[in-house]
């Protein structure tokens, strides 16, 4: 990586000369997008200038200051990237009969970061009157809980898809997740609005999941806000709908 960067300067003494060279260096945090957290990166930085119209010689940068023979390279290291994306599989809500039990609704949660990422997963009902799918939730699904496709095959399977959190994510991979709920007996309404929210956490054990990550300046929170959560909160949420059949 190498940038050129052309002054002219007239009459200026040599610490004028090196304060804007060193301004020049000055360079925004690092987050490549497609390159791995904790991927370290050279680059030696070239200045180009003239005193009066005669070219000088060219700087070159180096980690403890100027310099006028090839210069050092400097060295950084890729920060944490978290974006994290839910997503309801297919376009309709799901149908569902009164009294069904294990009313099954599909999700997919992608890694769009740069690191690989172990995710919490939650699901909640939404309040009475959010409109999705042409209905209005009246009604609430109950029992719910997250399970995360394990073996690869499609669709909800009870005795294998067990999971409760999505393990060691690598970037960009998706993972299907399975909410899956009770429908009450003797419902009067017709529509139940779902929720699921992924947060990231760390992904450092197989098996075991991680701590809350946090936002330092070496990990940037890069998450769109989803159905039910804030930008840049390291979480992403999208919403279902349970629809009664036939609808009241």
């Amino acid at each position: 990586m190498h940038w050129a960067k052309t002054y002219f300067l007239r009459s200026h003494p040599a610490w004028y000369i090196a304060v804007i060279f060193l301004l020049g260096l000055v360079q925004p945090p690092a987050w490549a997008t497609g390159t791995a957290s904790g991927t370290t990166i050279s680059s030696v930085s070239t200045l180009s200038y003239s005193v009066g119209d005669a070219p000088a010689a060219e700087i070159l940068s180096s980690p403890t200051g100027n310099s006028s023979d090839a210069g050092t390279p400097t060295t950084f290291v890729v920060g944490s990237k978290i974006n994290v994306v839910v997503a309801k599989v297919g376009g309709a809500a799901t149908n569902v009969t009164a009294g069904q039990v294990g009313a099954v609704t599909t999700f997919s949660v992608t890694n769009n970061g740069n690191a690989t990422q172990d995710y919490a997963l939650s699901t909640s009902n939404l309040a009475n009157g959010v409109a999705l799918f042409g209905g209005l939730d009246n009604l609430d699904a109950t029992g719910c809980k997250v399970f995360v496709e394990t073996n690869g095959v499609a669709g909800y399977q009870p005795e294998m898809d067990t999971a409760s959190f999505i393990d060691e994510l690598q970037q960009d991979t998706s993972k299907a997740v399975y909410v899956v709920c009770n429908i009450p007996v003797g419902q009067a309404g017709d529509e139940a609005v779902i929720d699921l929210i992924a947060s990231a956490r760390s992904g450092l054990d197989a098996g075991v999941l991680g701590v809350d990550v946090r936002q330092t300046s070496a990990v940037l929170f890069a998450d769109a806000a989803g159905s039910d959560d804030a930008v840049g909160d390291g979480k992403y949420s999208a919403r279902d709908a349970y629809v009664l059949v036939p609808r009241n």
